[in-house]
């Protein structure tokens, strides 16, 4: 992708993935700058690392750096036209029993304004509902729920505080993992991403994209809308 910084250590990483027997090899989008997409993407549970090793079928593809074999390229052929065609590629790939390696972090230079950050969730959370719709209603119970049970908490019984500080402590535990040190921007990353599941679920079937309005379709198949 245009915004990944290229490097001899991620080229080498997702090249010996392929030499060591997987079809196709990708790096987990890693933000430099620390802000919301930084705690979103690198700290919280909705990093890809962790989506990745929590997945129990097809990966959760991400397409900002990826080495294909030969094989995963005749798959990616036959592809329709469609939006998150990374994660239409995971399911098929693993249709066909080939292997998907997440092999490094796909650093990502520069600052993202929030209007702009907010944009580009929203249509991966319009992405998420065409192509894993079961997976959609995960969103704020488990990957974005902690500031709102946090805000429930403070009118909350005691009962549910105590369970509150013990997601607390797992999610920092989880920040510190990823990270290597204390930070809290995993919090405001995850406001991000409910609001971003927020506003794809008001949008419905409708991705704007560099001012075109596309309906989305079966296994997100685009078309667009004429006015």
């Amino acid at each position: 992708d245009a915004d990944v910084r290229v490097d001899d250590a991620l080229v080498e990483a997702l090249l010996a993935g392929l030499e060591s027997g997987a079809a196709l090899t990708w790096a987990a989008p890693a933000p430099v700058a620390p802000g919301l997409e930084r705690g979103l993407l690198v700290q919280s549970a909705h990093s890809f690392e962790v989506l990745d090793a929590m997945s129990p079928g097809s990966s959760p593809l991400c397409g900002k750096a990826m080495a294909l074999s030969p094989q995963a390229l005749e798959v990616l052929r036959i592809l329709p036209d469609c939006v998150g065609e990374d994660l239409e590629l995971s399911k098929e790939l693993h249709a066909y029993n080939l292997q998907t390696r997440l092999v490094a972090r796909a650093q990502l230079p520069g600052a993202r304004p929030a209007g702009a950050a907010f944009a580009r969730f929203s249509r991966w959370m319009q992405v998420l509902r065409a192509h894993r719709g079961a997976l959609f209603p995960s969103i704020p119970l488990f990957f974005a729920c902690t500031p709102v049970l946090l805000a429930a908490s403070v009118v909350g019984p005691w009962s549910l505080r105590a369970l509150v500080a013990l997601l607390f402590v797992a999610r920092m535990a989880l920040a510190w993992r990823q990270e290597g040190r204390v930070s809290l921007w995993w919090l405001p990353g995850e406001a991000l991403l409910l609001a971003s599941w927020g506003r794809a679920l008001w949008l419905g079937q409708r991705v704007t994209w560099r001012g075109r309005t596309l309906q989305l379709g079966p296994a997100g198949a685009l078309r667009e809308v004429t006015r």
